[in-house]
């Protein structure tokens, strides 16, 4: 229920719970509040600016929202993302681009992520955060994955073709993971181009066990079974971590840019210290993500972290770009 009015004094005695026929009742009372002195501009105009603005917030908790120009851009920009990405899809307007990761014990790139861009043209560019969301939202979020796995899969090909001995890892959401006609694409396209399975990384946030545990366990056990390596991306920012250490099948755990920035703090180094510690006491290997400075690559690679990845050793490359840091990666000069 969205409420135009000039006073948010009442809203309170209206949004409580009730009973009605055995069920709890919630009315969500959003204000939307757009300030007007006589202006030239029509009701039409503002009645569409008021709504937009009781949009904000959570969609499950009522509010009093203050009119912002910069949430109404926000919204026209995601009406025409929206619009968009259709076309953009059939006209492969979006690439990848790959940040390598580094094995500390093998001192040599062990893989690299694989992230999505949009070649906007003329257009101005949008961060993947953005658009990845839109997608989600409209519905175009499987096409988005499938393109990355295509181009992702292709450029593999053509790496183990040339003799480079690197795998990409590569984002799946929850959705996709319980979706067997989804997975069984993949399997149709990893045949199609005749490459191993062995070592591609399936890699996923801790926030997606909140629900669908069991099917999840499923999916991802059948991949890891597959020879996948299953990978939990923004390890200790999800809901609970210890239950993913503990009933997950997982390969790799990442640990999220938040705690490497912060290294540095004591109880942070030592919270680190024994994650390490303990994803290492169930077989799985750690990669620290985020790794922006010499002093955070040391830190990391004394607490027996693994992997590292982060703008210290390189940005997010193009594949013929991967080539070259692989053929002129040496370990000793970011010592």
């Amino acid at each position: 229920m969205t409420i135009y009015t000039d006073s948010g004094t009442s809203i309170n005695l209206l949004n409580k719970s009730n009973n009605f026929i055995n069920n709890i009742i919630k009315v969500i009372i959003k204000v939307g509040i757009i300030e007007y002195e006589g202006d030239q501009i029509e009701a039409k105009e503002l009645i569409y600016k008021a709504r937009t603005t009781s949009d904000q917030g959570s969609p499950y908790e009522s509010g009093v929202f203050i009119f912002n120009p910069i949430h109404i851009n926000t919204r026209y920009l995601q009406y025409e993302i929206a619009a968009s990405l259709n076309n953009a899809i059939k006209n492969n307007d979006f690439y990848l681009v790959y940040q390598p990761i580094i094995d500390l014990k093998k001192n040599k790139v062990f893989s690299c992520e694989a992230l999505l861009r949009w070649d906007r043209a003329k257009k101005p560019n949008i961060g993947p955060d953005f658009f990845i969301k839109v997608a989600e939202e409209s519905g175009h979020i499987i096409e988005l994955t499938k393109c990355v796995i295509k181009n992702a899969i292709s450029d593999y090909s053509e790496w183990t073709n040339k003799g480079y001995d690197i795998k990409p890892s590569i984002n799946i959401t929850k959705n996709e993971l319980i979706n067997d006609s989804f997975l069984d694409w993949v399997e149709n396209e990893i045949e199609k181009n005749n490459i191993t399975r062995q070592g591609i990384g399936i890699e996923i946030t801790e926030r997606v066990f909140e629900e669908d545990i069991f099917k999840l366990n499923k999916s991802l056990s059948l991949l890891q079974k597959k020879g996948y390596l299953i990978e939990i991306d923004d390890f200790g920012t999800g809901f609970n971590s210890l239950l993913v250490i503990g009933n997950i099948p997982i390969d790799i755990i990442k640990i999220d840019k938040y705690f490497v920035s912060r290294i540095h703090e004591s109880k942070i180094n030592t919270l680190i210290k024994k994650t390490i510690e303990a994803i290492h006491e169930i077989g799985a290997s750690v990669i620290a993500e985020g790794v922006e400075t010499k002093e955070q690559f040391h830190t990391m690679k004394e607490l027996g972290c693994d992997k590292i990845q982060g703008y210290y050793f390189s940005k997010p490359l193009l594949k013929e770009q991967l080539k070259e840091f692989i053929n002129n990666f040496n370990i000793t000069n970011f010592e």
